[in-house]
């Protein structure tokens, strides 16, 4: 989660980028919320520290754990679950990996396996009419990295959630010409910088000009969805998987949640970090 790369899409290997880390990312939890009990943030840097800090901030402290706990020994990098199967005559679960490095698959048995790789790394990417049409860039903040790309620009940012209400600031910061922020839900509220504001959904795209709910429109350079992500666990057999679905509503729909699981059990894949 916190190792940044400036990748996007797919890898070195070809497999996609799970990460959706970017340059200038503050944790929004205080460190006296995520601190390990083992390991302070004062044993590791030796002297008090602010209560939120940045993404090179918290990926040190993280490293600086594993290395205390002499972890990474044990830890398979570079190295892909294919398929994550159970048996039930001998109560044991076959996970097949792929090593990248030397491009060979192997199949291990284990008496328990964890699932850790989390569920933002699949954009849900809804799709509003006319968006293909857009004379600018379309994104998902998935494969946001920095906000420098957006100076001068007019942006417009779809979602309620923490990364719209920080992509939308992170823009305006790094010198966007205005940032429009479009969700379903009521005002968010916020005493934003003149040049942020608030619409209801978005209707459909005219070239340049969004059109939305309440019949307003603006002009914009790119749009930034900030809707979320799916529950994607393409190397677990089916009758293993949670089957959440989460869906940013599309214009005129209602929003949907659904979650079940069919054994309690989760697993854990290695990444590709």
């Amino acid at each position: 989660m916190w190792n940044y790369t400036w990748r996007t899409g797919l890898d070195e290997y070809g497999e996609p980028v799970h990460g959706s880390m970017y340059r200038n990312l503050w944790s929004n939890n205080p460190k006296e919320c995520v601190e390990f009990a083992d390991y302070t943030f004062h044993e590791h840097f030796g002297k008090p520290i602010a209560s939120h800090m940045p993404r090179s901030v918290m990926f040190d402290y993280i490293e600086g754990c594993a290395k205390k706990a002499d972890v990474r020994k044990w830890i398979r990098f570079r190295t892909v679950v294919r398929r994550v199967t159970y048996d039930e005559d001998t109560a044991m679960f076959s996970v097949t990996a792929h090593d990248l490095i030397k491009d060979k698959e192997h199949t291990e048995d284990f008496d328990y396996v964890v699932v850790a790789t989390g569920h933002f790394s699949t954009p849900n990417a809804p799709h509003f009419d006319g968006m293909d049409t857009l004379n600018g860039r379309v994104l998902h903040s998935h494969d946001f990295r920095d906000a420098h790309e957006f100076k001068d620009k007019d942006v417009l940012v779809i979602g309620a959630g923490f990364s719209a209400e920080d992509i939308a600031l992170h823009c305006w910061k790094y010198g966007s010409k205005s940032v429009t922020i479009s969700h379903y839900k009521d005002l968010l509220g916020y005493k934003s910088p003149d040049t942020i504001k608030e619409v209801p959904l978005l209707q459909k795209v005219e070239k340049n000009t969004c059109i939305f709910k309440d019949g307003s429109t603006v002009d914009v350079d790119a749009i930034i969805l900030c809707t979320g992500y799916l529950h994607y666990f393409p190397f677990m057999a089916k009758e293993l998987k949670m089957s959440p679905a989460v869906h940013f509503p599309q214009p005129g729909s209602t929003r949907v949640w659904c979650s079940s699981t069919t054994r309690s059990c989760s697993i854990s894949a290695c990444t590709t970090g």
